[in-house]
């Protein structure tokens, strides 16, 4: 017959039953509503409240086309015997119920006699199956009846006990005549095609004409039982979460869960609402004043919760006043023991879209070689590409190589924002290595992160399982300034730490300098060996800019085309400046200096002359990586004018040489005098000869050291 469900709550106390099998649904009328310790009120009473609440919960089942059944005890017909046995306001039934309702039984009076709410709805009484002698008139015996239903008729099959013989038998007075106790009543029950089979055929009566002849002009209502709505979902979770609770749904004014829960020796009940379009101001008043509070009036210390759609996050306002008035606030995500990420995607996307050093209105696609397995390719857009590789079921763990000031920030910025945008995909969770403190698990990583972000409510349990199931993405940028403030060993255990989080289809990007992962001749160090392990592994190495994406950020800087065509052919004139332009970060300098000095520099004339400009540039580039090096908690790193020192000896040594690189080894000497700690030689011992080692980020000044060496 399907599920029942039945509903009974200090908001609405009065039943309703489902049985979906037969599409009969029954209303238990409460008719005592008026009792209490009071003689005076002592009588029968429904109240306008609970005959609306019937009369708008048995419409819908009255267009599917369901049998409604009302039952309730007090006998709806005046002159009875004493008063307490009848309806006050029996006129309101009627008036609210009479079109609504196919039949009617109630149980205060022991006659069989046949009365009629409406037209088309009969009012029979249920007998006295159980009643003590005392409780009965003393003419009346014990009773009790058989009800079949048809559409077009009811047949009653009516007994009584006979104390006497001590046994049930046929009683006659159910009958008009009082010659039987199988007796039918005709009747047109309105709108129950839903109820009973098509092409039912009413019986014709002595006249010639048919009996509930509206039958074959009904039409059947295609019915489907909501099984998947959210009030249903929520359920679902609460019996999954809550192995031993008793759940039952409500059909109140508003609808909600009812949760009693026991450990044995106490029992705790609690409403759930579910607001399904989105929590409103207009629905937490009325779940507050319908629902809420009758369970406060009967336990005053009962905590409501109302779990809404996770994308229609409401106001702050809202969820505070709920807090006030003692009802807990939740998105269905957060009902299911996982972590919205609404709030903290909201504060994560707006910092990074008003970003100063990354602003998103100046990225520019950029150019990347690609790796996964054996096969190679090359992609004119890394950021579709990483994006298209998370959105893909499987397990990601991408790392994305590239030298100084390639883009290696910007890119998983941009790709928070992408991720963020969509309806679909995991939720994206940036975390920039530099700003952390040292965090040696990934647990403890992931909490400080958190909670530096503004979540009042870590659940790393929760956060690990999400990831898990590949519906986060951690993006950790900037591995290797993370690891250049430890030794290479320390290191080497931070990057098992981010190894860690690859686990079941978890998505993980992690960015970094070349160096730490491979040479010059991408020969893979240790580390990028590790990676090779790992399911779903992609490496992506970032390459600079092209001249058609030079000129596409010159336009985006300067927000017209004209001014950066002017820049772009001043950089094309003065010698070896496009080259330096390749790079993002050189070039975001070069947009930055004045037209001024640009314009002399191509001219030869006045102060500014080339190697002026290039020395601009690189006391430029030294101010930005000597405040990279030294984040909140970072050792004493090279002081600026160390940083000057040991650029211009690896200029001299470069010049020297006919190799495009240098060996670390090399420079020992050199940075032993320039290196406030042993942790340079620490870091380059076990690493393969390489072109830019970082010595702290010397290294990479190569290009605009060779650059510069041609203008000698």
């Amino acid at each position: 017959m399907g599920t029942l469900r039945i509903d009974f709550s200090p908001d609405a106390p009065w039943s309703w039953y489902e049985y979906s099998g037969l599409k009969l649904v029954v209303a238990g009328l409460n008719s005592t509503m008026a009792e209490s310790h009071l003689e005076k009120d002592h009588y029968g009473y429904l109240g306008e409240k609970q005959l609306r609440w019937f009369t708008d919960k048995l419409r819908a089942y009255k267009d599917e086309g369901w049998f409604r059944l009302g039952v309730m005890h007090h006998n709806q017909q005046r002159g009875v015997p004493s008063d307490d046995e009848s309806l006050h306001g029996a006129d309101d039934l009627r008036r609210h119920l009479g079109g609504s309702l196919n039949l009617l039984l109630h149980g205060h009076t022991h006659e069989g006699k046949v009365h009629w709410l409406d037209r088309d709805v009969p009012i029979l009484s249920t007998g006295s199956a159980a009643v003590t002698a005392e409780a009965r008139p003393e003419e009346v015996p014990n009773q009790y009846q058989v009800l079949r239903l048809h559409p077009d008729r009811t047949e009653r099959y009516t007994r009584c006990y006979d104390p006497r013989d001590k046994r049930w038998i046929g009683d006659n007075r159910g009958s008009v005549k009082g010659d039987g106790w199988i007796t039918e009543i005709p009747v047109s029950f309105d709108a129950v095609a839903g109820a009973f089979p098509v092409g039912h055929t009413p019986p014709i009566d002595d006249r010639g004409s048919l009996i509930g002849g509206r039958l074959h002009e009904a039409r059947v209502p295609e019915f489907v039982p909501r099984c998947d709505d959210l009030l249903s979902r929520v359920e679902e979770v609460c019996r999954i979460r809550q192995p031993g609770a008793t759940v039952t749904q409500v059909q109140a004014g508003i609808e909600y869960l009812r949760v009693a829960e026991t450990d044995g020796a106490h029992c705790h009940q609690y409403p759930v609402g579910v607001a399904d379009g989105g929590l409103t101001a207009d629905y937490l008043a009325r779940f507050l004043a319908e629902v809420h509070r009758p369970y406060r009036g009967a336990d005053p210390g009962v905590i409501s919760q109302i779990v809404y759609p996770a994308a229609d996050r409401p106001p702050q306002t809202l969820i505070d006043e709920a807090v006030r008035q003692g009802a807990r606030i939740m998105s269905l995500v957060e009902y299911q023991g996982l972590i919205d990420f609404g709030a903290y995607l909201e504060r994560q996307t707006r910092r990074l879209e008003n970003d100063r050093i990354y602003p998103p209105s100046l990225y520019v696609p950029q150019r990347m070689d690609c790796e996964i397995g054996w096969d190679r390719f090359d992609s004119e857009d890394a950021l579709a590409t990483v994006t298209e590789w998370l959105a893909q079921p499987e397990p990601r763990f991408v790392l994305l190589l590239g030298d100084f000031g390639t883009g290696k920030s910007f890119l998983p910025h941009m790709l928070a924002l992408e991720l963020a945008r969509r309806d679909e995909g995991p939720t994206p969770v940036l975390i920039e290595m530099r700003r952390l403190q040292k965090a040696r698990t990934l647990d403890e990583l992931v909490a400080q992160h958190l909670v530096g972000a503004g979540e009042d409510r870590v659940d790393v349990k929760a956060f690990r399982s999400m990831l898990e199931w590949g519906r986060v993405a951690l993006l950790f940028d900037g591995f290797d300034e993370l690891a250049l403030r430890v030794t290479y060993e320390r290191a080497a255990e931070h990057f098992d730490t981010l190894i860690e989080a690859a686990g079941g289809r978890a998505k993980v990007v992690t960015t970094s300098r070349t160096q730490h992962f491979e040479s010059e001749h991408q020969i893979k160090s240790a580390l990028a060996q590790r990676a090779d392990r790992l399911p779903g592994r992609r490496i992506g190495r970032l390459a600079g800019f092209a001249e058609p994406q030079i000129r596409r950020f010159l336009v985006n800087r300067y927000g017209n085309e004209p001014e950066a065509d002017a820049r772009l052919d001043c950089i094309r004139d003065i010698r070896d400046l496009f080259g330096l332009a390749a790079n993002p970060r050189m070039l975001g300098f070069i947009a930055d200096l004045p037209a001024e000095q640009l314009r002399q520099a191509r001219e030869r004339a006045g102060e500014i002359t080339a190697a002026t400009l290039y020395e601009l540039l690189i006391e430029r580039w030294l101010e930005h990586e000597h405040a990279r090096a030294e984040p909140r908690g970072a050792l004493p790193s090279l002081s600026l004018s160390g940083l000057r020192d040991g650029v211009t000896q690896l200029a001299f040594r470069l010049w020297q040489q006919m190799e495009p690189g240098v060996r670390p080894g090399d420079l020992h000497d050199e940075a032993a005098l320039l290196t406030p700690s042993s942790r340079w030689r620490t870091w380059t011992r076990p690493q393969p000869p390489i072109s830019s080692a970082r010595a702290p980020s010397w290294c990479a000044t190569r290009k605009a050291a060779s650059a510069s060496s041609t203008s000698r």
